[in-house]
């Protein structure tokens, strides 16, 4: 799948089940029932997290929650 900006992607679209990790432009995505998300404006709905936050080999680790 071509994913072009965060803010355009429906999870329900992507095949993830449960608790499985999305690798997107660099962040590590939790998935867990929910049915969409807007990361720019840190807007979502459902159950979500970032988990993680990677950019080459400096790895650093959080929890988003929506609001």
């Amino acid at each position: 799948m071509r994913i072009g900006f965060v803010s355009d992607i429906h999870i329900d679209q992507i095949p993830l089940e449960g608790t499985e990790v999305l690798k997107l432009f660099g962040y590590w995505i939790k998935k867990n029932n929910l049915s969409h998300f807007v990361i720019g404006g840190d807007i979502c709905q459902g159950q979500f997290k970032i988990v993680g936050f990677r950019q080459d080999k400096n790895v650093g680790f959080w929890q988003f929650n929506c609001r």
